[in-house]
């Protein structure tokens, strides 16, 4: 997705909760476009009073605030591009879960439903992308995918990591719900990686947008390995088979040129071990963007 300033990205976000819900302004995404609106105010009177702006910067309070912004409105806009496709009864009730909750996240580790379920529904965005089937579920696996052609039955679990310390312990849980859900179907996993490697706690500045795709898909990658050692232990271990996706989506801010977002969604596939368990259909359909149903953005 290209260089856009600040304000057009707004306006986009705008008409998107907009369109999500009419009362979205009672919700957590209103404090959003609250600080959105602050910093898109300061960048007008940014030569006449540098102070204003700088003492945003500096605020830890308003940058936390800004990268959850960022964050949470953009898996929501990649999401809505494959709402039509899901069941409305249940998409409903799971919208409902979004907006609501707090504008920030806990920093417990405890589960945080309205994310969580934002998690699922981007990512039933990035399969049907690939060319999937993609359905959510009231009350079993988050995912079930289909793919014209095959009658495989694919199971989807999603995990969002509060810091990389959490990993062991959202793998564990996966373990348990693929054992649970995996007999006669083909397991995959969904885990978002926004606030791992220092990503949280403020909006990320770069030089260059090539910057940003470096150092994300650099620290993507260390965190599949680090899935991949976690895995080797006992408690922790996988199916063979079992194949995912790591995935962040945030915005940051570029300064070459000043005052411009450049708005990230990256994802990488990842398999446990050698991978010589998973089917290479699976592999390869992972790896294709047949629906080119996300083509605006950088996927």
């Amino acid at each position: 997705m290209p260089l856009r300033s600040l304000s057009e990205v707004r306006n986009d976000w705008f008409k998107l909760l907009g369109d999500t819900d009419p009362g979205w302004r009672a919700s957590r995404f209103g404090a959003y476009l609250d600080v959105i609106d602050e910093l898109v105010a300061l960048e007008r009177r940014r030569l006449t009073d540098p102070d204003a702006f700088r003492e945003f910067r500096a605020s830890l309070e308003k940058q936390e605030l800004l990268f959850e912004a960022t964050s949470q409105l953009l898996s929501l806009q990649l999401a809505r591009k494959a709402w039509s496709r899901l069941s409305q009864d249940v998409l409903a009730r799971k919208v409902r879960t979004v907006l609501s909750g707090e504008p920030l996240p806990r920093k417990d580790g405890a589960a945080d439903e309205p994310r969580d379920t934002l998690v699922e529904l981007l990512a039933a965005a990035l399969f049907a992308n690939c060319g999937f089937d993609a359905g959510v579920t009231a009350n079993d696996e988050d995912l079930h995918l289909a793919l014209a052609g095959r009658n495989d039955a694919i199971v989807v679990e999603c995990k969002r990591l509060t810091g990389e310390e959490t990993l062991p312990t959202a793998l564990g849980k996966l373990r348990r719900q693929l054992w649970k859900r995996g007999k006669n179907k083909q397991c995959m996993a969904v885990i978002a990686v926004e606030r791992v490697h220092g990503f949280s706690g403020a909006l990320l500045k770069a030089d260059a947008d090539a910057d940003v795709d470096f150092a994300v898909s650099l620290c993507m990658r260390r965190t599949i390995e680090t899935i991949r050692k976690i895995c080797l232990e006992p408690r922790y271990r996988l199916s063979a088979s079992t194949v995912g996706i790591v995935t962040f989506t945030a915005a940051v801010w570029v300064r070459k040129p000043t005052s411009h977002l450049y708005p990230s969604s990256t994802h990488l596939p990842f398999d446990i071990g050698d991978g010589t368990a998973v089917p290479d259909w699976l592999v390869r359909q992972l790896n294709r963007r047949e629906d080119r149903l996300l083509d605006e953005f950088r996927v």
